[in-house]
């Protein structure tokens, strides 16, 4: 859950850098995935939970009324199948607007101006999705960051489902450009697109503060010990990260090659929306794992135990994407195998980093390249996690701590320090 490590990072680390962060969040809601480690890195911090009338804080309040506590939560629909989470969000977006979180704003506004009235606040932060948090953020009246981890546009077709979406996204987008003090996005394209919706004399509100990984996190990790060449990929698998191309391409080369099927395995780690495992070929399926969703540590122990790591987004993914899952698989020093398609951030970035084997998500030619090249240069090497070894320099404007740094020198400036 790539988001949820952003903001924790941050809150994480701003006290270094002389910001006390008071956390305002939701309480528990039915969800397909928990990590309740993730607390560890803020439990030291002030943290609220406000309620909430959204139909994920509702199905969790019926859920407690039908069993224990102690169960632990389920998806929305079947975790691993057609639909699920995947649909429910996508009626949600149309009955809810901004986003079915506008049922808990009036709730953590009531937290926010209980706590107004205790402690002096100099900032606010909010953090998107769900956009309804940036209009929770904006009545508080302080100097405001928004962080964009992901579009939301008129031009971006998830999220503006209809004309009449497209027209009241416009009209929040130009106010929070108008409003906040400063704006965070992600990659550049994102940030292009939100200056878009800004008059001229705000467009310079907008920086780029990209996701990253923290090296503390691979710190006491024990790497899981793998009896041959394993290819791994981290995080849930969607209609924009299908593994069947690749599959394909990999049952012609055991063909030919078939000396190869004894001494290599792939594991897919994280919950499979829209992906049916059955669609494995046969003659792949016993060298092809798939894990549910683990805590964030144990993926790392898959993570820094593999050989390879796979990185998976389809054609018609957007410009802006960037998703904390390539930073992490940069930190533990992998090689990487890569299908994305050229014109999205990420391969970008990938191409300028050493080890990584990039072809187009719906070439089978470029991937049998790639992964011939990455299998050839790596295959029978002994797997070198980076571990406590010092980050490189390409990769400290990445760090964690570093990226808090440049959040926090954004506050300062929006409170005149």
């Amino acid at each position: 859950m790539g988001g949820v490590q952003r903001a924790t990072k941050f809150a994480r680390y701003l006290p270094d850098f002389g910001w006390q962060p008071h956390i305002i969040t939701v309480k528990d809601i039915y969800y397909y995935a928990f990590d309740k480690t993730l607390l560890k890195e803020v439990c030291h911090l002030p943290i609220s939970r406000a309620g909430s009338l959204d139909p994920a804080r509702l199905a969790r309040i019926f859920q407690l009324k039908k069993a224990s506590s102690s169960v632990r939560p389920a998806a929305i629909g079947a975790a691993n199948k057609t639909g699920g989470p995947i649909a429910a969000a996508k009626i949600f977006r149309r009955v809810f607007y901004p986003d079915s979180k506008i049922l808990w704003t009036p709730f953590a506004e009531r937290h926010i101006r209980r706590k107004m009235k205790k402690t002096e606040f100099h900032a606010i932060y909010s953090t998107s999705p769900p956009v309804s948090a940036h209009l929770l953020a904006a009545k508080s009246g302080l100097p405001w960051i928004a962080d964009f981890r992901d579009y939301w546009s008129s031009g971006d077709r998830i999220y503006a489902p209809t004309e009449w979406h497209k027209r009241k996204s416009q009209k929040i987008m130009s106010k929070i450009t108008e409003r906040a003090s400063k704006i965070i996005a992600v990659s550049e394209p994102i940030a292009e697109t939100i200056r878009s919706f800004a008059s001229e004399e705000n467009r310079d509100k907008v920086v780029v503060i990209p996701n990253g990984f923290d090296p503390a996190d691979f710190e006491d990790v024990q790497p899981i010990k793998f009896d041959r060449f394993t290819i791994s990929y981290l995080g849930s698998i969607t209609q924009k990260s299908s593994p069947g191309m690749l599959f394909d391409v990999i049952d012609a080369l055991f063909r030919e090659q078939p000396e190869w099927r004894e001494e290599i395995q792939f594991y897919f780690v994280g919950k499979h929306f829209e992906f049916n495992p059955d669609s494995v070929p046969v003659s792949m399926r016993d060298i092809v794992h798939f894990q549910d969703y683990v805590p964030h540590n144990e993926s790392l122990a898959y993570a820094l135990g593999s050989q390879a790591l796979l990185f998976l987004r389809s054609k018609d993914i957007n410009k802006g994407m960037m998703t904390g899952k390539i930073f992490e698989y940069l930190g533990t020093g992998k090689p990487i195998l890569a299908l994305v398609p050229k014109h999205i951030s990420a391969h970008e970035l990938l191409r300028k980093m050493p080890n990584c084997y990039i072809a187009e998500p719906d070439q089978p030619a470029l991937i049998r390249t790639a992964l011939g090249d990455l299998l050839r240069e790596h295959f029978g090497r002994t797997p070198d996690p980076r571990g406590s070894r010092d980050t490189p320099d390409y990769l400290l404007p990445y760090v964690r701590q570093k990226q808090t740094e440049q959040l926090a020198n954004l506050l300062n400036e929006c409170v005149g320090a």
